[in-house]
């Protein structure tokens, strides 16, 4: 009995003990709660349901603020355990963390946004200054997070709640989540876990305590879908060009972000729609009313202090419907390109294309102060259509209906700035037939070379090849090689230079002899020369078809191009007429036969029972002329009215026993007329037809129009009846 009353002293003592050490241990909390209260930025503390255990306090409910100046936050804790044996302690956790912001009145009532009223903040000098500076953009360091040496080893909260302001509606954005930390020998370890509206963040950061910075962020998971559109309007996303309209961006990446070095992955594609409307008053109006833009894979890993040392990997597409700009026809678009590399050094490739089978390649290299494009056009077939017309720069009159287009340049541009240092442009035209105007063409083969630096550019035809020619007539062979200089401040205003022209016709040859010249200069002249062509072959195409003849003949016409149409009183029978003949003239031209002469046949029917005149004696001369001289001048009026004085001299054998004879004829021929009435009288396209029909509709009604007017005003029949 009295060895269990000891055992029972003993325990009361202990008890006793333990008892007045709780009550210290709380007396002391308590006083530390309250002297923390007072030095720390806390207020309106509350706390309830306090139970205390060997392990640890355990307090039900918990309210605090905590901030400084107008920022203010209001934390709620529930199920608040703090473990307290052992310094620092050894792990605090909370079944439920709830952080919002205290709203005032004033913070209540949205704002009008930028975006949302028009305007545009005004950009303060020194911002305007500092973003014409060239900077050296660097990976950012990391914070010095001072972490409290007497920070509980362990935190773990299941139940994270944050409500943030968001500007596109009054109630608060929420986001919940998890929160876990854990301190180890040299480093601290925070596990962070958000999610709300779609969107996801899964965040693990390694802080190293000695040096007290943070050593590592790893992104095992975030996933954001963005209103981006909403965001804009609400003032939150500043810069965006004007008239740029993004619906929404939805992403998913991984990563890690330590010191010196970064890493991001997409785990899934990044998808953004968007439209973009050029804003009123530029010259160029782009719209794109539906477009998308779709990151395929992707990733950046830097591992140096510059951006400029980091290496990106992209596989991108994006689609838009309905382009429209003023130099296009409305048309779909797709593209779809990569990149990888380091940023001084990024390689880019991909295409473009549209509907139309127009599909460029290229391949580029793009660094921070210039990048460097190598392209390739897909051949272009005509068989089926014209995919270029898919400009509105292409003639209106230009038709193809065969042939095959291919190109491919090289193009460097400066950055910033995107000035043009060097262009190279390469494309070969095989085989091409079509119709210009009303004239049809087969077999053009071209090749075309241009070169431009940033002061000018040039342009060489080093050989132009023509199988046929129709325009009431056939021609054909041709030859062209030409070059063409010029400044880009004046573009027309070039230096042109012919190293060949030539064209096979009547079956001899048009050539021009090698010329030089500016296209500003007032009179540009030409020097062309007839060879060997056959008179038989020109008659021919005269539609009377009375006058068949034999014989070669050569010569040369001097061509002079007025860049301003001389004043003539003269009636021009078209406009068109008027804008190509009317600058071009002709003065002194030759044209002589060559040795031994030939033969000219005018197949002529006396009337009958009609006296015979000196002309039936003329046309029974030319009956069967055999002619040792036939020489011309040739001149052409701005009118059009091409003038021959025609020397010839021969005989007829038939005729007063071969006497002979010589003949001055001079001939007036409407050039425009001729060339059409040799359209209408030889086989010409249904297409070619329909052009001259309309143009000779259009000529008969200008002339009727200059008939009417140059017609007296009828007089009122009150004047007539006195």
């Amino acid at each position: 009995m009295e060895t269990l009353k000891s055992t029972d002293i003993q325990w009361l003592k202990i008890l006793r003990r333990t008892f007045v050490t709780l009550v210290l241990l709380i007396v002391v909390l308590v006083l530390l709660l309250l002297l923390g209260y007072q030095l720390l930025p806390v207020r309106q503390l509350q706390w309830s349901g306090i139970a205390v255990s060997w392990q640890q306090i355990r307090l039900a409910e918990m309210s605090l603020q905590t901030g400084k100046g107008e920022q203010w936050w209001d934390v709620q804790i529930s199920g608040l355990e703090i473990g307290w044996r052992g310094w620092p302690l050894p792990s605090v956790r909370a079944q439920q963390l709830q952080l919002a912001p205290v709203m005032n009145v004033a913070d209540q009532t949205p704002t009008a946004s930028p975006a949302a009223t028009g305007t545009v903040p005004a950009e303060s000098p020194t911002a305007e200054a500092d973003s014409n500076t060239s900077t050296k953009f660097q990976i950012p360091q990391f914070p010095e997070l001072n972490v409290p040496v007497w920070l509980p080893g362990r935190i773990e909260i299941p139940h994270l709640l944050l409500q943030l302001p968001c500007q596109t509606r009054k109630q608060l954005c929420q986001l919940q989540g998890a929160l876990l930390t854990s301190r180890e020998a040299s480093k601290h370890v925070i596990d962070l876990q958000l999610q709300g509206d779609g969107q996801q963040v899964q965040l693990q950061m390694n802080l190293r305590t000695q040096e007290q910075r943070l050593a590592q962020l790893n992104i095992r998971q975030l996933n954001l879908q963005l209103d981006v559109k909403a965001l804009a309007a609400a003032g939150w996303i500043q810069g965006l060009p004007a008239g740029l309209v993004p619906e929404n961006i939805q992403l998913q990446l991984s990563g890690y972000w330590q010191t010196d070095e970064v890493q991001l992955t997409l785990l899934q594609p990044l998808v953004v729609a968007f439209s973009f409307l050029s804003p009123a008053g530029e010259a160029a109006q782009l719209q794109l009313p539906a477009a998308q833009l779709q990151l395929q894979t992707g990733s950046l890993q830097c591992a140096g202090a510059h951006w400029q040392q980091c290496q990106l990997q992209l596989d991108a597409k994006a689609e838009v419907q309905k382009l429209q700009h003023p130099l296009l026809k409305t048309a779909d678009w797709q593209w779809q390109g990569q990149a990888f590399g380091p940023l001084t050094a990024l390689q880019l490739s991909g295409t473009i294309q549209n509907q139309q089978a127009l599909k460029v390649t290229y391949q580029a290299t793009s660094s921070p102060t210039a990048i460097s494009m190598r392209w390739q056009l897909a051949d272009l077939f005509f068989l089926a259509g014209n995919p270029l017309q898919i400009t509105r720069l292409w003639p209106e009159l230009l038709e193809l209906q065969r042939g095959k287009i291919s190109a491919e340049g090289e193009l460097q541009l400066q950055l910033p700035g995107g000035q043009l240092n060097q262009l190279r442009v390469n494309a070969k035209l095989n085989e091409l037939a079509g119709i210009y105007d009303r004239t049809a063409f087969a077999g053009l083969t071209v090749q075309l070379l241009l070169e431009a630096d940033p002061r000018s550019f040039t342009l060489q035809l080093p050989e132009l090849g023509l199988r046929q020619l129709n325009h009431g007539f056939q021609a054909g062979p041709a030859r062209l090689a030409a070059q063409y200089r010029a400044d880009w401040s004046a573009p027309a205003s070039g230096d042109v230079r012919l190293a060949q022209a030539q064209i096979g016709m009547f079956g001899g040859q048009l050539a021009l002899g090698e010329t030089q010249f500016n296209l500003q200069q007032p009179n540009i002249e030409f020097r062309l020369l007839v060879r060997q062509m056959q008179l038989a072959a020109l008659l021919k195409q005269h539609p009377s078809g009375q006058l068949l003849g034999e014989g070669v003949f050569s010569g040369t016409v001097p061509l002079r191009y007025q860049r301003t149409p001389p004043a003539s009183g003269t009636a021009v029978s078209s406009k068109a007429t008027a804008a190509s003949l009317a600058q071009w003239q002709v003065l002194g031209g030759s044209l002589q036969a060559e040795a031994p002469g030939g033969r000219l046949q005018y197949q002529y029917q006396p009337v009958p029972g009609q006296k015979a005149s000196g002309m039936d004696l003329a046309f029974e001369a030319l009956s069967d002329f055999r002619y040792q001289t036939l020489a011309s001048t040739v001149d052409l009026q701005p009118d059009g009215k091409v003038l021959l004085q025609v020397k010839l001299h021969g005989f007829n054998p038939k005729l007063q026993q071969g006497r002979p004879v010589h003949f001055n004829i001079n001939v007036e021929e409407d050039l425009p007329a001729l060339l059409t009435s040799l359209q209408l009288s030889s086989q010409i396209s249904d297409k070619v037809r329909q052009r001259i029909q309309q143009k000779i509709q259009q000529q008969n009604q200008q002339k009727a129009k200059q008939q009417n007017q140059q017609k007296p005003a009828a007089k009122p029949a009150s004047e007539k009846s006195q």
